[in-house]
């Protein structure tokens, strides 16, 4: 489970860092309050799957907690089903090379 925590986090610091281009997310820069919303959405995800709240460093987004408290357990129960998925395809992939040898 830490793994993909740390993975959705990585993937939410990539987003921020480099441009939004380069993801293919669009094909303009977007203007600024989307940005910022982008921005914002990208912080809440990420404080999602790292499974922490907002605090006082950045307490404009403070209301957004009760979301976060709302779906953790959604959130963890979708972290475990793809870990079980990943699990079972590496599996059948270490078998089917195990096979080929």
């Amino acid at each position: 489970m830490v793994l993909w925590s740390v993975l959705f986090f990585f993937f939410f610091e990539i987003s921020k860092k480099f441009n939004l281009i380069l993801l293919l997310l669009f094909t303009d820069h977007p203007d600024e309050s989307s940005k910022r919303t982008l921005t914002l959405v990208a912080k809440t995800l990420q404080n999602l799957a790292n499974l922490v709240e907002f605090g006082e460093k950045e307490s404009y987004m403070i209301f957004l907690n009760t979301f976060i408290l709302d779906h953790r357990k959604k959130f963890k129960r979708f972290v475990d089903e793809i870990c079980v998925l990943f699990s079972y395809s590496f599996s059948f992939f270490i078998l089917i090379k195990m096979k080929k040898h």
